[in-house]
């Protein structure tokens, strides 16, 4: 018996330490990452800005147009990618306010249809509680939230399909109240070997992806006391499930 807990005691202790070299890891790459992010989002957004003005003023037709339009679309995607990198290695401190989360749910979906990478047979379809409350939340990261969870549901289905939306109040079982929230999407799932690493930093499955916008997510749900996860749909395609507390308990990182 005495073997078996020091046997236990060995394998927590090397877990532990692990741990501990994973995290002074992702510390050490997050730092470089943000310290790269910040001085290439000032000529990046000169760029983006002259890109823009050219095409105001220059009034270019045929391929001349097309070839600026791609100038401009591109510096959006690497804007995107260097926003990534600043939220991962250097996270804003959170500012919490009353928030409509409804009201946060239809403004991204609105701009997800107007994203280009959004097939536009993708169908927005939302369930949400009509008395859902007023939450305690950061509105701006609480947005960049959904913006990943949308848009990786949205480029699940390149052909287009249905993107669903559930939320409701539920009781937990020691009686504080959770807004539940449910993305779902009809794309082709998950392979069984990668629902496990889903959330885990550049990890991703697709070519031209940085494999941080479900890290960045999982990260901001929990600073604000949640929880987040995703599943196999029974019909096809993939459910992610997000919990929020609602029942007047301060946001904070839950262990």
């Amino acid at each position: 018996r005495l073997y078996e807990n020091l046997r236990q005691s060995h394998d927590d202790l090397l877990v532990a330490q692990a741990e501990q070299v994973r995290s002074a890891r992702l510390a050490a790459v997050g730092e470089l990452a943000a310290g790269i992010a910040h001085e290439t989002r000032n000529p990046l957004g000169a760029i983006s800005h002259a890109t823009e003005t050219l095409q105001r003023s220059l009034r270019l037709q045929g391929e001349d147009a097309e070839l600026l339009e791609i100038i401009r679309r591109e510096a959006g995607r690497l804007n995107e990618i260097v926003s990534d990198f600043l939220v991962f290695g250097r996270p804003r401190p959170l500012a919490l306010q009353e928030t409509d989360l409804a009201a946060l749910i239809k403004d991204v979906l609105l701009a997800l249809e107007q994203d280009e990478r959004c097939h536009r047979g993708v169908r927005f379809e939302a369930v949400l509680d009509p008395a859902l409350p007023r939450l305690a939340l950061d509105p701006h990261q609480m947005s960049q939230v959904l913006w990943n969870l949308y848009l990786n549901a949205a480029q699940a289905m390149p052909g287009g399909g249905r993107l669903l939306t559930r939320a409701a109040v539920r009781a937990g079982p020691d009686g504080v109240g959770w807004l539940s929230l449910e993305i779902s999407d009809t794309g082709p799932g998950l392979p069984r070997e990668t629902e496990g690493c889903l959330f885990e930093p550049f990890f991703t499955t697709k070519p031209d992806g940085t494999g941080l916008g479900l890290f960045i997510a999982r990260a901001l749900v929990e600073a604000q006391g949640g929880t987040i996860g995703v599943d196999p749909h029974p019909d096809g395609g993939c459910v992610f499930t997000m919990r929020l507390p609602a029942g007047g308990d301060k946001p904070g990182r839950r262990s």
